[in-house]
């Protein structure tokens, strides 16, 4: 039957909206929170009186009552980096359509700032983390989170010690592609520059040290490399530049002087990127006429330059939702077992690849 209401000067309450509705406090309850036995044409009598009367549920007594926050912890590894930008819109677009809130920390790569972030989401008792880990080795924090029972999803970035859900991209499949692109346009001398730690490579445990995403690129340029003709080349077209504002840019000046500079570049993702592009024009040098160029994401500012930009697209908002729709249903069947969502990712040639220059 159709609700009629009346103007309240006050707050409206629950019983207020049952009330109306002409039913019980308890099915009004139930039809509201979205759970138990409610008849849909019951569900939308008190779903009407409620915005007739402005009703407003009471958030914390709700959360004391159910155990529950409604509030999902992100840890990603830089904000300011156009893939996280996309994974946490894909996180907060989908966590809101199913009535959650998310909290949100940067860690810039720092594992110290990863720790402390994760230690101030439990304390507040969200209902779930989504964590892009700075380390696949460092991980006791994650385990303790697991152990006190805090459901968790790794984002892009997978460890394989722990058992958890993963959502993860194929980096190694755009990665292949980009660098099977560059060798069939004739290219030899191909350089691969990376944010990972510079110490990286000397540490006995080598790429494990470095996020799964960065290895699996590395181990494909390596792969790639060896498939070329004659001797691999020089351990120097490899260089990792860390996460120094500027040190890609150093890195790849110190390329372009080599006496055999390399014909083409990889950049491992579209921050340090930009730090290479400025170095190739510094250097007096014309993207694809005397250098080759392609990079690990793909962003909108990929297709703003003039040549547009080769690049590998990760589908960084379904890795989002993804991992969202993973978390929940974790939250909600705790001992199901384990998950690992890999996601494809695509090379798309642009302008910004051409033929190696006539030798000098």
């Amino acid at each position: 039957m159709p609700v009629t209401s009346t103007k309240h000067l006050t707050a409206a309450t629950l019983a207020d909206v049952a009330r109306l509705a002409g039913i019980s406090r308890a099915t009004a309850s139930r039809a509201l929170g979205g759970y138990g036995s409610v008849s849909p044409s019951v569900r939308t009598r008190v779903a009407d009186a409620a915005a007739q009367l402005g009703y407003r549920p009471n958030v914390v007594a709700r959360n004391v009552r159910t155990g529950k926050t409604s509030t999902i912890g992100v840890v990603v590894a830089d904000m300011s980096n156009p893939f996280f930008a996309q994974t946490t819109r894909g996180i907060s677009d989908a966590a809101r359509r199913q009535g959650y809130q998310v909290m949100v920390v940067n860690t810039d790569e720092s594992l110290e700032a990863e720790e402390l972030g994760l230690e101030l989401l439990l304390n507040k008792r969200v209902d779930g983390v989504v964590v892009a880990a700075a380390s696949r080795t460092d991980i006791q924090h994650l385990v303790e989170a697991q152990l006190e029972g805090f459901p968790l999803v790794l984002l892009d970035r997978r460890i394989d010690d722990l058992g958890c859900d993963q959502v993860t991209a194929d980096n190694k499949l755009g990665a292949r592609d980009a660098f099977a692109t560059l060798i069939a346009a004739g290219h030899r001398r191909i350089a691969f520059i990376s944010a990972a730690d510079p110490d990286s490579l000397d540490q006995p445990d080598g790429l494990s040290t470095i996020t799964s995403s960065g290895a699996d690129r590395i181990e494909t340029y390596l792969q790639a490399m060896q498939t070329l003709p004659g001797r691999a080349p020089a351990a120097e077209y490899l260089r990792l530049a860390g996460f120094v504002t500027g040190a890609a840019y150093r890195v790849t000046a110190d390329l372009l002087a080599l006496p055999e500079r390399p014909t083409a570049i990889f950049a491992s993702d579209s921050v340090i990127a930009i730090e290479v592009l400025w170095a190739i024009r510094d250097a007096g040098l014309v993207v694809p006429a005397d250098i080759s160029f392609a990079m690990g994401d793909d962003v909108p500012w990929a297709l703003a330059t003039n040549p547009a930009i080769s690049a590998v697209a990760q589908p960084g908002y379904e890795l989002g939702t993804r991992t969202i729709e993973m978390l929940l249903e974790r939250i909600a069947d705790p001992a199901r077992p384990h998950q690992h969502l890999i996601l494809p990712t695509e090379f798309h040639r642009r302008g910004s690849i051409g033929e190696p220059p006539p030798k000098r």
